[in-house]
């Protein structure tokens, strides 16, 4: 199988996991180096949502949640981006602009 397309712009494994390289390595191995079908980073932005911060490759059930906050126009600006009380997302300045378009 061939490495996930997304590999060398997923900022995932640079600062999320860079303090633990042996769960990098066997996470890359299973998502980025195999099935990115099962990566939950990957099925988020093939939608073109931005990927919430928190959002690990093996929190495939968040997905479709995540989806349908995205398609249903759930997005507030209070939310913090420390994760606390809601799906932090990485541009939120983007995404209130859009809100204010919508």
């Amino acid at each position: 199988m061939a490495d996930c397309e997304k590999l060398v712009i997923c900022p995932f494994f640079k600062e999320e996991l860079a303090y633990l390289p042996q769960t990098a390595a066997l996470m890359k191995g299973k998502y980025c180096h195999g099935d990115n079908q099962q990566c939950a980073r990957y099925l988020v932005s093939i939608k073109g949502i931005p990927i919430p911060m928190d959002l690990f490759p093996n929190h495939a059930d968040r997905v479709p949640e995540i989806i349908a906050r995205w398609e249903n126009h759930d997005r507030r600006e209070d939310r913090p981006a420390d994760g606390a009380g809601g799906e932090p997302y990485q541009n939120v300045s983007t995404l209130a602009a859009e809100s204010i378009d919508h």
